[in-house]
């Protein structure tokens, strides 16, 4: 893939909770949705370890400008949970899908709703016999209503990949509003993530950010959406003990030279201000 001429200028790169603070040491699978502008919601798998019978579904909100404290959305005794997703259907309704089962290929699906922002949720509803719900990205609203959803399973060494309508790939992407196609995804190794863009539908694919590169170390699973104000929101899984959010914005050149000409400017601001302050006092 090419490199990019115009830059992704990242506005915000920080985790959802400080490290070591969180009621588990490991987490993955993190899934994001806009609740309201400059509200969102992030819900992700966390126990001790994946597939310990400890794990639970944890929910996190960001509001009032700062990511609130990880809470239970649903457990179950000694029985570990996998793999939500989070989707904002067009009337503000927000479905919760999950996966509960002492292994992958005994998986039963679930789901849960709120009506209130992810404030309060409904009882656990259990999907029908061999429905898992979607695995891992967002399902698709069709214009009839329905959801169309992307599912698998492991079984005999492999995945198996199939759609599912209802009333391992570590990859996801979200179409923007101009047309074009964001993908973020790993290249050689859970320890490269990065994000790439198509202009034709997705008939080619230009990098345009790495957001992690270290040997060794995982960087998977992430999750992608387009808020209202048309930024580009970013959560992954970070090296299994917290979950990582970014947000970019793309710029064109010219945009980005205004960019750095406000900053240049509130530079000048403060320096004059601190100037006049060490007058004042000598």
């Amino acid at each position: 893939m090419k490199n990019n001429t115009f830059p992704w200028v990242p506005l915000v790169e920080e985790f959802t909770f400080t490290a070591n603070s969180a009621p588990f040491n490991s987490c993955h699978a993190s899934t994001i949705v806009e609740v309201d502008k400059d509200h969102f919601l992030v819900a992700y798998f966390g126990g001790t370890a994946e597939g310990a019978p400890d794990v639970k579904i944890w929910i996190q909100t960001y509001k009032d400008g700062y990511w609130h404290s990880p809470t239970v959305a649903d457990e179950q005794p000694n029985v570990p949970m996998w793999n939500p997703v989070l989707f904002k259907h067009p009337s503000n309704e927000l479905l919760l899908f999950y996966k509960i089962g002492q292994e992958v290929q005994k998986w039963s699906g679930c789901m849960k709703r709120s009506y209130d922002g992810g404030v309060n949720w409904s009882g656990e509803k259990q999907l029908p016999p061999g429905i898992l719900g979607p695995i891992k990205n967002k399902p698709i609203l069709l214009e009839n209503g329905d959801l169309l959803c992307g599912s698998s399973v492991e079984s005999w060494n492999s995945w198996g990949a199939w759609m599912e309508i209802t009333t391992d790939l570590g990859i996801d992407g979200v179409k923007l509003t101009d047309g074009r196609l964001v993908l973020a995804y790993n290249t050689i190794s859970r320890g490269v993530l990065k994000v790439a863009v198509s202009n034709d539908d997705g008939d080619s694919w230009h990098d345009v950010v790495t957001l992690e590169e270290t040997v060794g170390m995982e960087f998977s699973y992430p999750a992608v959406i387009q808020d209202s104000d048309g930024l580009v929101h970013i959560t992954y899984t970070y090296n299994r003990t917290q979950i990582k959010f970014e947000s970019y914005g793309h710029y064109t050149v010219n945009k980005l030279w205004f960019w750095f000409a406000l900053e240049l400017l509130r530079n000048v601001i403060e320096f004059c201000n601190l100037w006049s302050s060490l007058n004042i006092m000598s």
